[in-house]
């Protein structure tokens, strides 16, 4: 069994894909405006350099979906460049916490515009 993808549902679609496509940087690689749903974007598939990330717009989402939030499961990002990384949210208006370091690597924690809890990390070496 291999991880395939993150998945996300939004409120704030549009806030959301603003968020991972030009403040994170990750790369669109599908967006598919589902006819088979409303009008309007239905999801983003990002490449995030292994399973990508994929946000669901919940508005457009039968409203069984998605499960009950259990806000135990955070995303983590590989970066090379933990404070360039940093310093560029930052300079975005981003609200990250501060570096935190154990002996494979370091961290920081921040939350993406719905609130769920990302990790960017880089490892020791």
């Amino acid at each position: 069994m291999n991880l395939g993808a993150v998945l996300l549902y939004a409120d704030d679609f549009e806030a959301m894909m603003a968020f991972y496509r030009d403040v994170l940087g990750l790369k669109v690689v599908e967006i598919n405006p589902g006819p088979e749903y409303d009008e309007g974007v239905d999801f983003v598939y990002f490449d995030a350099g292994g399973p990508g990330v994929e946000i669901f717009d919940r508005s457009v989402h039968p409203p069984e979906l998605p499960m009950a939030v259990g806000g135990s499961v955070r995303a983590g990002f590989q970066v090379d460049d933990l404070e360039t990384t940093r310093d560029g949210l930052i300079a975005r208006g981003i609200e990250v916490g501060g570096v935190v370091s154990r002996r494979w690597g370091r961290y920081v924690e921040l939350t993406d515009p719905e609130s769920n809890p990302l990790v960017i990390f880089q490892v020791a070496g």
